[in-house]
C-alpha cells in the first residue's frame, strides 16, 4: 500500500514537473511566434524601402539637368545603402529561418511531453482504480468478518 502511495506521489510529481516544462516551452513558442511576425515586418519594410531606393536611383539618373560628378555620387551612395540593406535582409532572413525551425523543435517537444503525460496519467489512473479494488475488498472482508 505504502508503495502504491509513494509511486502514485512520484507520478504526480513527475507530472506537475512535465506540466510546469510544457508550458513554459508554449510560452518559449509564443515568444518565437511574436519574433517570427516582428522579423517579417522588418523584413517588408526594408524590402520596400529597397525598392524606393532603387527606384529613386533610376529616376534620378535619368534626371537631365543633373551634373554627371552630383549623379555618380548619389549613385555610388545609394548602391552602398542598398548592398548594406540587402546584407541585413539576409541576416534577417537567416534569423527568420533558425527561428522557424526553434519554433517547430519546441512544437515537436511539446508534443512528445504531451503524449507522456497522457500515457502517465493513464498509468496513475490504472493505480488508482487498482487501490479501489482493494480498498473495496478489505472493506468487505471487515465488514463480512466482524
Amino acid at each position: 500500500m505504502e508503495l502504491t502511495a509513494r509511486i502514485g506521489k512520484e507520478l504526480l510529481a513527475h507530472n506537475q514537473k512535465l506540466e510546469t516544462t510544457v508550458n513554459a516551452l508554449e510560452n518559449e513558442l509564443k515568444e518565437a511566434n511574436e519574433k517570427i511576425t516582428q522579423l517579417n515586418h522588418e523584413v517588408l519594410k526594408k524590402t520596400e524601402l529597397i525598392q524606393v531606393l532603387t527606384n529613386d536611383v533610376d529616376e534620378s539618373s535619368s534626371e537631365a539637368g543633373t551634373p554627371t560628378g552630383l549623379r555618380g555620387i548619389n549613385l555610388e551612395m545609394l548602391q552602398r545603402k542598398v548592398s548594406c540593406l540587402e546584407d541585413e535582409n539576409k541576416q534577417l532572413r537567416s534569423e527568420f529561418a533558425k527561428l522557424v525551425c526553434d519554433a517547430d523543435n519546441s512544437e515537436e517537444q511539446e508534443a512528445r511531453l504531451v503524449k507522456d503525460i497522457a500515457a502517465q496519467l493513464g498509468i496513475l489512473s490504472y493505480i488508482l482504480f487498482l487501490y479501489s479494488n482493494v480498498f473495496t475488498c478489505n472493506a468487505f472482508f471487515i465488514f463480512h468478518i466482524t
